[in-house]
């Protein structure tokens, strides 16, 4: 993935503070606006999975975490991360 643009690394911030501050539904909006504009974006669909996580929804915070892998393989909080929501699935042998 090449560098980020200006614009998308101010969303990403955005995002972050919003996390921070507990509105993980504004978060996940914003997160969700960086991998419409960048899709390979790994930290975008890293936030974007944590963000599901903290509202509940395993499922798709999986599917995120993955996606983060599939672009940044080395990316060891989305690993965790992961382990984290197939646990709460009941998909412990999976993590």
């Amino acid at each position: 993935m090449e560098k980020p643009d200006k614009q998308v690394v101010q969303l990403l911030q955005r995002g972050n503070e919003l996390f921070k501050i507990g509105d993980y539904r504004a978060a996940t909006s914003a997160y969700e606006s960086i991998i419409a504009a960048t899709p390979d974006f790994a930290e975008a669909h890293h936030n974007l999975g944590a963000a599901l996580l903290r509202m509940g929804n395993a499922d798709e915070a999986a599917a995120s975490f993955c996606s983060a892998i599939r672009f940044q393989p080395g990316l060891a909080e989305a690993h965790n991360h992961l382990g984290v929501a197939l646990s709460r699935l009941g998909r412990s042998d999976e993590a």
